[in-house]
């Protein structure tokens, strides 16, 4: 979190404006990691317009997400359900496997934590899809890396 913070602080002490909302992300993301619901909501709720703005409306599955389960946690349940829908329906073609699995996770411990267990089941199962194909993405990636360091040598 001092990173993510560090980082901010610097990229607006030298005027750089390039996606500081990714590293405000961060920080609300790590916030709620931390169990500080409704500081890390504050955080979404702040940036969210940033995300749009600096054309990462391909994070918003998992922005969305993350704020049902902060709403859920501060007993908003409704707003929590209301927020989950949105990251359902936000889902784009750009949004990248690490990103999709990370929502569809966050979406299954809402909606289960809601009681809709059918529901929460698929996105389970869609979660635990994107990661596998994260993993052979990632793994193909270092396949290709050793054979061109190995090209190098």
């Amino acid at each position: 979190l001092l990173g993510a913070e560090s980082a901010t602080n610097f990229d607006a002490h030298v005027g750089r404006n390039v996606q500081r909302s990714m590293a405000r992300l961060m920080c609300a993301q790590l916030t709620l990691v931390q169990g500080e619901h409704a500081g890390a909501l504050a955080m979404f709720d702040a940036h969210l317009p940033e995300v749009v703005s600096e054309g990462m409306s391909y994070l918003l599955p998992v922005v969305y997400a993350d704020m049902a389960w902060c709403k859920f946690h501060l007993g908003r349940a409704d707003e929590a359900l209301a927020d989950a829908q949105l990251a359902q329906s936000s889902f784009s073609p750009d949004c990248e496997e690490e990103s999709r699995a990370a929502a569809h996770g966050r979406l299954a411990q809402v909606l289960s934590a809601l009681g809709l267990v059918d529901e929460a089941q698929v996105h389970a199962e869609r979660a635990a899809g994107a990661l596998k194909t994260l993993r052979e993405q990632q793994a193909l990636l270092a396949s290709l890396l050793d054979k061109s360091l190995q090209q190098l040598l």
